[in-house]
Formats: C-alpha cells, structure tokens, sequence
C-alpha cells in the first residue's frame, strides 16, 4: 500500500497548534534551531570516475519528528504517523528515542 498523501495546508488546520503559534508570534517569539529526528539513516557513498565526483545518497529509514526550538518556549516537536499529524510542546526534545539526523540554528521569524 502507498502511503497516504497529506498536504502541508490539511498539517496546519490543527486549531490549538494554530493558537499556540499565533500566541507565540504575538510575543515576539521565534524559532532558533531545527533538528530532524529519525530512527535510522542509511548513506550510500559512491564515485564516478567519469566526472571525478563522489556522490553520498541518504534515506532515513522507520519514524520521524521534526523538531523547532524557541527562543523562550521550548520545543515544538511535529510528526506524521499512520493516525495523522501530531504534535507536541514541549520542554525538552530529549523524550525520543530517535536519532538526530540533521539540524541547522539558523533563526526562523
């Protein structure tokens, strides 16, 4: 069976996350990292000699979360799974038994 196909409009229709976003850019709050969160991640490393370039293909591999943090509020963690978006506030992204596969600390207003 293919998987289902959400779109990011439906992801955020979620009344209460929408009020806790709307409260946080109310106060002036903004994202100061991101990581993404998975249970593996697989790399394949591989050269062509033809254009002397090597080439890394990645593919995460079981669950995934993708986790913001605040400048003041914590963490927002957002996950799709079999039952539907969800998502979490949260003090602390270390709840997971997931790894962290990758992450920026860029700001996001």
């Amino acid at each position: 069976d293919a998987p289902e196909v959400v779109s990011g409009a439906a992801l955020w229709r979620d009344a209460e996350l929408q009020e806790l976003l709307d409260g946080w850019q109310s106060l002036g709050v903004f994202f100061s990292g991101v990581m993404l969160l998975a249970e593996d991640k697989e790399s394949c490393t591989k050269y062509c000699m033809e254009t002397d370039a090597w080439t890394v293909s990645e593919r995460l591999v079981g669950r995934t979360e993708l986790v913001l943090k605040t400048t003041v509020d914590g963490w927002l963690n957002l996950r799709l799974t079999a039952a539907g978006f969800e998502w979490e506030h949260l003090g602390s992204y270390r709840h997971t038994r997931l790894k962290v596969v990758s992450s920026s600390n860029k700001c996001v207003a």
